[in-house]
């Protein structure tokens, strides 16, 4: 009886043994892909950076997002906060802290808050991609 008590508990600690290794295999891979993912990330960066400083039309695409804005010219909401954007920021005798937030337009066309967007990119970037909230679509951004 004894025997098979110390064949069994030989058995377990092979297991533990196994799965320990196969474990430690695994660790290895994932690290390797890690390093593999995360020399990807920095060179997808660089890309964009670069993309970003060859798209030319800038002009263009701020003509298109501001002819998206309301009737009054001067605010739209923030898609992200719903809170107003005021684009008019000609009247400089206001207090500080009613300034108007920074706002930010991007490759597609679309307005937000500089902030807002910022938080965005913090919560939903993936590899250092970033999709457009309203249209999905991989942008750049730049401030109005």
């Amino acid at each position: 009886m004894v025997e098979e008590r110390e064949d069994e508990v030989e058995k377990l600690l092979r297991e533990c043994d196994d799965a320990i290794q196969t474990n430690r295999g695994l660790g290895i891979i994932i690290d390797g892909r890690m390093d593999q993912l995360t020399q990807s990330t920095t060179k997808h960066k660089s890309d964009n950076q670069n993309n970003k400083e060859k798209i030319e039309n800038w002009d263009e695409i701020i003509s298109i997002a501001l002819g998206r804005i309301e009737d009054d010219g001067q605010s739209n909401p923030c898609p992200i906060c719903l809170s107003l954007m005021i684009l008019d920021t000609r009247d400089k005798r206001r207090k500080r802290r009613n300034q108007p937030k920074k706002v930010k337009v991007t490759s597609c066309s679309h307005l937000f808050h500089s902030t807002c967007l910022s938080k965005f990119e913090d919560l939903s970037s993936f590899h250092g991609i970033h999709l457009c909230p309203l249209c999905r679509s991989e942008y750049f951004s730049i401030d109005l």
